[in-house]
C-alpha cells in the first residue's frame, strides 16, 4: 500500500502535456510519472470504455441467462419436483454461462497490460 507523498511543481504546458500523456495510455498522471522512474511494472493501464461497454454486455447476458436457470430451479422447488428436462436446461445455461465467462475474462485481462514506457522506434529513424 503507497502510505508516502512526493510532490512536484510543474509549469502549465508541462502539467497539460503530462495529463494528456496519461490520457493517452489511459492511466492517471501519477501512474505516467510512476512508470517512467520506477518501470512499466508499477502500473496497470485501464481499460477502454468501449471495450468495459463490450464486457458489461456479455455479462449482462451471461447474468441472465443464469437469472432464467435460477428462476427455473426455484419454481421447480416450489413444485416439488424437477422433470429431467429443467434439470438439463438449468445445467445447459449454467454451462454455457461457465464457457462465455471466458471470453471477457480474458479481454479484460489483455486490457489490463502495462503501461508502455516508450513509443517503439521506427525502421526509418535516421537515429538507429
Amino acid at each position: 500500500m503507497r502510505t508516502r507523498h512526493f510532490k512536484m511543481l510543474l509549469t502549465d504546458a508541462e502539467f497539460t502535456r503530462l495529463h494528456e500523456m496519461a490520457h493517452a495510455q489511459r492511466v492517471s498522471a501519477a501512474d505516467l510519472v510512476r512508470s517512467q522512474v520506477l518501470g512499466p511494472e508499477a502500473c496497470q493501464r485501464l481499460p477502454s470504455h468501449t471495450v468495459l461497454r463490450d464486457i458489461l454486455r456479455q455479462l449482462t447476458g451471461i447474468a441472465t441467462n443464469l437469472n432464467q436457470a435460477t428462476h427455473l430451479a426455484n419454481s421447480a422447488n416450489t413444485r416439488g419436483e424437477l422433470s429431467s428436462d429443467e434439470f438439463a436446461s438449468i445445467f445447459k445455461a449454467i454451462k454455457i454461462g461457465l464457457a462465455r465467462w471466458s471470453e471477457p475474462k480474458a479481454l479484460l485481462g489483455e486490457q489490463l497490460g502495462l503501461v508502455q514506457t516508450k513509443p517503439a522506434k521506427q525502421e526509418d529513424d535516421p537515429g538507429s
